[in-house]
C-alpha cells in the first residue's frame, strides 16, 4: 500500500495536488482529506472493498486513510488529486461540514461522497487553477490555492445538497444510453458503427435510427461532436503540449485538425492562442 503521510504535506503548507495517471494495481491510503476528479476518464474505483464507478466530470471526496485503489488502466485515464489537511482552510472546512450535513452524514457512514461538475466545468476550472499554483508558484499562489478549494468545496455541498445526481445523457433509450457510454470510454481511438452494433449486439441499421430519433444527430455527427468539444475544453483550460495531445488520439493529426476547423473555424493552434483560459485573463488585463 502507498501512504502519504502528514509529513508530505507539511513540505507544501499543507496543500498538493497533482495530475496523475495511477500506476496499475497500487492502493492508495492518505493521511489527509483527498479530492480526486475525473476530467477525461470513465473507470472503477476500489474504496475500502467497495467498487465504485466514475465517469468523466465525476468528483470523489474521500476522507481520511481510506485505502482505494484504480481498478481500470488504461493510456487514456488520468485524474486530479488534491490533497489537503482541513486545519489551513480557516476552519471553512469545519463550518461546511456542518452546514451542509447531509453530506457530513454520507461520508461519515460511506468515508466518501461523489458528486457530478455542473455543465460549465466549475469544478474542474478550480482544479486546473490549483494545479498552476503548484506548479508556476506565481506570488500568493498558497493563498489562491486555498481558496480555489473552498470554493470547489463549497459547490461540491451545494450540488450534493441539491441532489444533482450524474444521470448521463438523458434519453430513454437503453441502446443508445450504452452507445453514448462506448463512445465516451472509446473516443480517444478509431469508432466504427459496426464496433458499436457487435457491442451492444443490434444491426449497424437500428442503430443509426434509434440514435438520430432519440438524440437528433447521426452517430458520425455525435462521434465528432464529442471530439471536437474535448479538444476544445483542453485547449481553453490546460497547458497541455499539443504533440502529447495529439498522442492521445489514435487518429491521423490532420484529420482531427481539418475536423476541429470545420467545426470551431479555428485550427487547433488558433484556438488555444484565442480561447486558452490565460490568454483570455491576460486580454482582460490590458483594458
Amino acid at each position: 500500500m502507498e501512504i502519504l503521510k502528514r509529513d508530505f504535506l507539511d513540505k507544501y503548507n499543507g496543500i498538493y495536488i497533482e495530475h496523475r495517471q495511477p500506476k496499475k494495481g497500487a492502493v492508495y491510503s492518505n493521511e489527509f482529506i483527498t479530492l480526486i476528479y475525473a476530467p477525461y476518464s470513465q473507470s472503477s474505483f476500489k474504496i475500502n472493498g467497495n467498487t465504485v464507478s466514475v465517469s468523466e466530470g465525476d468528483i470523489i471526496l474521500l476522507d481520511k486513510c481510506i485505502p482505494h485503489s484504480f481498478v481500470d488502466r488504461h493510456s487514456h485515464m488520468s485524474f486530479y488529486i488534491c490533497f489537503f489537511t482541513p486545519d489551513i482552510l480557516f476552519g471553512c472546512y469545519e463550518r461546511l461540514m456542518s452546514r451542509y450535513s447531509s453530506l457530513s452524514e454520507e461520508l461519515a457512514s460511506k468515508w466518501y461522497v461523489i458528486v457530478h461538475d455542473d455543465t460549465g466545468h466549475t469544478i474542474q476550472k478550480y482544479f486546473i487553477r490549483m494545479i498552476d499554483d503548484i506548479n508556476y508558484q506565481y506570488d500568493g499562489f498558497e493563498d489562491s490555492f486555498k481558496c480555489n478549494i473552498i470554493l470547489a468545496l463549497t459547490d461540491i455541498m451545494r450540488i450534493h445538497s441539491s441532489g444533482a445526481v450524474n444521470n448521463g445523457v438523458l434519453c430513454s433509450n437503453s441502446y443508445v444510453f450504452s452507445a453514448i457510454s462506448y463512445i465516451k470510454k472509446n473516443i480517444y481511438g478509431k469508432i466504427k458503427l459496426s464496433d458499436i452494433s457487435e457491442e451492444l449486439n443490434i444491426t449497424r441499421e437500428h442503430l443509426c435510427r434509434i440514435f438520430k430519433e432519440q438524440t437528433g444527430m447521426t452517430v458520425i455527427d455525435y462521434i465528432n461532436m464529442l471530439r471536437v468539444n474535448r479538444i476544445k475544453h483542453i485547449l481553453e483550460n490546460t497547458d497541455k503540449p499539443l504533440y502529447l495531445l495529439f498522442q492521445d488520439f489514435s487518429l491521423d493529426e490532420n484529420y482531427l485538425n481539418a475536423l476541429f476547423k470545420k467545426r470551431t473555424g479555428y485550427s487547433i493552434k488558433k484556438y488555444r492562442q484565442k480561447f486558452n483560459y490565460k490568454s483570455i485573463s491576460a486580454e482582460h488585463g490590458k483594458e
